[in-house]
């Protein structure tokens, strides 16, 4: 399945809320091989963008010239192939504990092998998938949250006693809100996944979407009763 809501989505950000050079570079391609995954339909809805007009074409001439053209989507049977390929022979998994349920491993009920064909789709198409894994703060199983190139802002890295760590991870996120009619709006905001100076392992919250904001809300991730250390394994 294509991922239609990331195409419209992402489309129409020309100035995405990233500064990382690397995401910079790669957006508008994103956008193109989004599109151009998702074939004809979504060609012609670009109209100049990908088939511009003659100067001398009038409206209805030109409308005429869009409808004629054809687009022969060989990126979307290659990223079929391959991901097929991939997944020709389901993957054998053992020795998980018996609370984790392989067929529910999303918030919204994915199966693991759905997930994991999803995530090979997105690494075909523009070539990175971000996966947190998270757990619901009052408790419960941990679950699989993705992350589509688009909404993987930012990242960067340190060096403790010569080995290389993350440091920061900043993640887009979307929230459905219901208005004051009675439809929905989506809302996005930023999570940002960090190590502190001590080592500890936060998030902080940005409900405005910007992650140079002075209003946050932090969290401090906890297992079993205790912080995660990024640091713990030179300790």
């Amino acid at each position: 399945m294509y991922n239609i809501t990331a195409s419209m989505r992402y489309a129409s950000m020309a100035n995405p809320k990233a500064s990382n050079e690397e995401y910079l570079f790669w957006h508008k391609y994103w956008n193109m091989i989004r599109d151009v995954v998702l074939g004809e339909i979504m060609i012609k809805n670009r109209t100049t963008h990908y088939l511009p007009r003659f100067e001398d074409q009038t409206d209805e001439e030109y409308r005429a010239y869009l409808q004629r053209a054809i687009f022969y989507n060989m990126t979307a049977r290659t990223v079929n192939s391959l991901t097929g390929a991939v997944h020709v022979r389901d993957p054998i998994i053992e020795n998980l504990p018996d609370s984790i349920d392989l067929l529910n491993v999303t918030k919204d009920g994915q199966s693991f092998n759905a997930f994991a064909k999803k995530m090979t789709r997105e690494l075909i198409t523009t070539g990175r998938y971000g996966i947190l894994i998270d757990a619901p703060e009052e408790g419960g199983d941990p679950y699989f949250a993705p992350y589509v190139a688009e909404d993987i802002l930012d990242w960067s890295f340190t060096t403790i006693r010569g080995r290389t760590k993350v440091k920061k991870v900043v993640l887009r996120e979307y929230v459905s809100v219901e208005n004051n009619v009675g439809t929905n709006t989506i809302d996005d905001f930023v999570r940002v996944l960090l190590l502190d100076d001590t080592g500890i392992y936060r998030q902080r919250i940005y409900p405005d979407g910007d992650p140079t904001s002075p209003s946050y809300m932090e969290i401090t991730p906890l297992r079993n009763g205790e912080v995660l250390r990024g640091y713990r394994d030179w300790e």
